[in-house]
């Protein structure tokens, strides 16, 4: 059962903490009740660039250029993880934080890519999760989900304590669509497109965009874009084509090649 805190935010100067930055409290961490049937999960990884782990973002100036950094009260990467097993208790399920260098047979790990909340006239909102799951020593489902939005607030501007929420609303959101695409098991978009060629008869070398990759008949996943192909049979002219490849769909390329028989 979880136990739903007061969303209550306040602004403050934390105490260490650079003179320049703010720091937004977060709402207080929701209380899980153990359970045998658990859902494992790790501490988030903040993959963000910035090495700073409770940078949330920045709030820029009324006029001019520039801004004051935005902090967290704690690490954000253990925030989103709250949220995330929040997001999974409201689903009645029951997770559980895995802090041991030992793995159980199945667990969830989240990862964050961006993350960053700009405050201004038009408040902005920029978010990347990922979910990898786990068997053993096997990743074998992830996916990832953005979110990118911008709310114009006007000249009175909206309290950072709203602004929290908000990016808590979208935080929980991208999480539970994630969830969803893995209860589903959803596949992330192709990024790479398929290429056979073959000929008749086979053993014509393949050259892609001047590599050589074998004989045919061949099949290879490449980028998506035009790859110039060059065929080189072992008893006729080479060829040259041009092959448009598509991310999640295959291009064939069949040549019928001349023998010395012809």
């Amino acid at each position: 059962m979880v136990h739903r805190l007061s969303l209550s935010v306040a602004l403050l100067v934390a105490v260490g903490c650079a003179p320049s930055a703010v720091v937004v409290r977060a709402p207080s961490a929701p209380v899980v009740e153990p359970a045998s049937e658990a859902v494992w999960v790790t501490p988030a990884a903040d993959l963000r660039p910035e090495a700073q782990p409770r940078l949330l973002g920045t709030r820029r100036h009324n006029v001019g250029s520039g801004g004051r950094p935005l902090h967290l009260d704690r690490p954000v990467a253990a925030w989103v993880t709250e949220r995330l097993m929040a997001v999974l208790a409201d689903r009645g399920l029951h997770p559980r934080l895995l802090q041991t260098a030992s793995h159980p047979a199945v667990w969830i790990e989240p990862r964050i890519q961006d993350l960053a909340l700009t405050v201004g006239a038009d408040d902005r909102f920029d978010l990347t999760l990922a979910l990898i799951l786990h068997r053993g020593d096997q990743e074998v489902w992830s996916h990832s989900r953005e979110l990118h939005e911008a709310r114009f607030t006007g000249v009175g501007g909206t309290t950072l304590g709203h602004l929290i929420y908000l990016l808590q609303e979208d935080v929980d959101q991208v999480w539970g669509d994630l969830l969803t695409a893995m209860a589903t098991n959803e596949q992330p978009p192709a990024t790479r497109g398929r290429v056979e060629v073959v000929s008749t008869p086979a053993g014509a070398r393949v050259y892609l965009d001047g590599v050589y990759y074998g004989t045919t008949p061949f099949t290879a996943e490449l980028r998506p874009g035009v790859h110039e192909l060059r065929l080189v049979p072992p008893l006729a002219p080479e060829i040259h084509e041009r092959l448009a490849v598509v991310a999640g769909r295959t291009t064939r390329y069949e040549a019928v090649l001349p023998t010395g028989d012809d």
